[in-house]
């Protein structure tokens, strides 16, 4: 479980702005997956935007991921749905 929030400071308006907030879950499931579910949004301060998020990751190969998620909006100023799929390359670290 954690809680993570941004801040950013904007050049033109010379102030410091809050950015996403989010809490989040995460559990491994498998040795190759691992699952996410969230709670995010509150972006510039604001208390409006806030999705719920439910996403995952499963090793199909020595450092290749595929990843998908799913957003709902939970509150009225929020995109009522969306999705990812995507495909993740890690490089080996040294």
């Amino acid at each position: 479980m954690s809680v993570r929030t941004i801040i950013e400071y904007n050049r033109g308006d010379h102030h410091w702005d809050l950015g996403e907030t989010s809490l989040e879950y995460m559990r491994q499931v498998s040795s190759a997956g691992r699952l996410l579910f969230a709670i995010e949004g509150g972006e510039g301060g604001a208390m409006d935007e806030w999705t719920f998020v439910s996403a995952g990751r499963w090793r199909i190969g020595e450092g290749l991921y595929v990843k998908f998620a799913n957003a709902f909006g939970i509150n009225w100023k929020a995109p009522d749905w969306e999705t990812h799929l995507g495909l993740m390359v890690t490089l080996p670290g040294r």
